[in-house]
């Protein structure tokens, strides 16, 4: 490892929330267990932090991020609004085994923050992890959210597997918080509204997100 600090999200969850919440807060970028697989994961009110994802993933600048939405939020009453003639979909959604992107313009509570920087449609997806619930809870309800891992590959499952990715990186994230079991490792599928109807973009599987 090259110095990046980490943590073990079993040690001591409320330090590894707090720490996290702490490092987004200052503009950073944290790598944290989700329950699908590791989140690379940026405030929405950081521009520079949004940058820095793709810089360390190798992102493409025209591949849009999506973002992880706390399940109190007012976010996620508007999607379950527009979500109401797809009930299959709303459940999957508020279960977390869906991501839904949705027109900005459907979502009256979503910051202009998140619009100036990637503008058009928004991916959302509610993690259903109690730690990462905590930490979203924490930083505002929301935070952009990719994959740890280099684009392009395999999402990492496991702390070995987020381990191996810093190895390679010039400069690491500002945090890095892991657990010692393997995690699902299979990112959800992805839906989008368009034109009134559900168009599946991604199904369930482990690709780089």
């Amino acid at each position: 490892m090259k110095g990046e600090p980490l943590l073990c999200l079993e040690d001591n969850p409320a330090e590894a929330v707090a720490r996290a919440q702490a490092a987004i807060r200052g503009g950073g970028t944290v790598v944290f267990p989700t329950d699908t697989v590791y989140g690379l994961l940026a405030g929405v009110d950081s521009p520079a932090a949004y940058r820095e994802i793709y810089e360390l993933k190798m992102r493409p600048a025209g591949k849009p991020m999506a973002l992880l939405i706390a399940s109190g939020s007012t976010l996620v009453k508007e999607a379950v609004k527009v979500l109401a003639p797809f009930e299959s979909e709303a459940k999957q959604f508020l279960s977390g085994e869906l991501t839904i992107v949705l027109s900005s313009d459907k979502l009256a509570s979503l910051p202009g923050s998140v619009a100036r920087v990637q503008p058009g449609p928004v991916g959302m997806r509610i993690p259903a992890h109690r730690y990462l619930q905590e930490l979203l809870a924490a930083a505002g309800g929301m935070l952009w959210a990719t994959s740890a891992n280099r684009s392009g590959g395999p999402p990492a499952s496991t702390a070995a597997m987020v381990e191996a990715w810093l190895e390679s990186l010039d400069e690491p994230p500002t945090l890095v918080v892991l657990a010692r079991t393997p995690l699902e490792g299979t990112a959800s599928s992805v839906v989008e509204l368009r034109g009134g109807r559900l168009i599946h973009v991604r199904q369930a599987h482990g690709d780089e997100q």
